[in-house]
């Protein structure tokens, strides 16, 4: 039992330490686009996964983040504890616990509308990996640049 306490905590601190990653940062960064040039969309992720019409003829830009993660299975070992105490010896054993891997698919799209003059007017997205850590946001901000001066 304590060995699988002492597994979990490696795991769960470095979360506690880096902030949970929220879909409401996510949305907050999005929408921070809205207003700015496809230009400065380009300079900051670089060229789009895909490049599409909108119905009513604007253009998309689509952007599509995708990992597979793998845990590897693992085994805890059983263990034998002895206790001796007013001449009365007590045995316990405690049995091995397998925990079988997993795999993790994780995937965010996101798309930038824009209008003729190349500004974006809508962003979208979806997936279950459309997150960022405050951290994360607050990194973005400091590398968006300023809305375009008309």
């Amino acid at each position: 039992m304590a060995k699988i306490f002492k597994l979990s905590l490696l795991f769960l601190l470095p979360m506690v330490f880096t902030g949970c990653a929220t879909v409401q940062n996510y949305q907050i960064m999005a929408r921070s686009w809205q207003g700015q040039s496809l230009n400065n969309l380009v300079a900051q992720w670089g060229y789009p996964d895909k490049h599409v019409k909108a119905p009513n003829g604007d253009g998309v830009y689509v952007y599509k983040q995708e990992s597979i993660e793998q845990t590897p299975a693992m085994i805890t070992p059983q263990f034998t504890t002895v206790n001796t105490d007013n001449g009365n010896t007590t045995i316990s054993q405690t049995g091995g616990t397998y925990m079988p891997g997993r795999v993790y698919h994780s995937q965010c799209s996101t798309w930038f509308q824009y209008n003729k003059h190349k500004i974006i007017t809508q962003v979208r997205f979806r997936g279950n990996s459309c997150a960022l850590t405050d951290r994360e946001l607050r990194s973005n901000r400091a590398h968006m640049p300023p809305a375009d001066i008309q």
